[in-house]
């Protein structure tokens, strides 16, 4: 397994934990909000927009980073993956 492949199931795994501490959003008709405190390069704020239709979530992907370089970094994240960000 390649070190993306690890990566990708790393992130995979991640989003399954916190769907089960917090119950799966797939039951749900919508979810009002996804948030990271600490967002890094926003790869993991990038998953729910990956498993989930953009309608259903409604008011947006929100996450904050402490660090202007990796800040920016998730902001361009963002932007090529054609998510809306402030």
């Amino acid at each position: 397994m390649t070190s993306i492949q690890q990566n990708e199931e790393l992130k995979r795994r991640i989003w399954q934990i916190a769907n089960d501490v917090r119950g799966t959003p797939y039951g749900q008709k919508t979810v009002n909000k996804v948030y990271d405190p600490a967002a890094g390069s926003g790869s993991l704020l990038l998953q729910p927009k990956k498993h989930m239709d953009d309608h259903l979530i409604e008011d947006g992907i929100f996450g904050q980073e402490i660090n202007h370089t990796t800040y920016n970094l998730a902001r361009m994240n963002m932007f090529l993956h054609n998510v809306n960000y402030d």
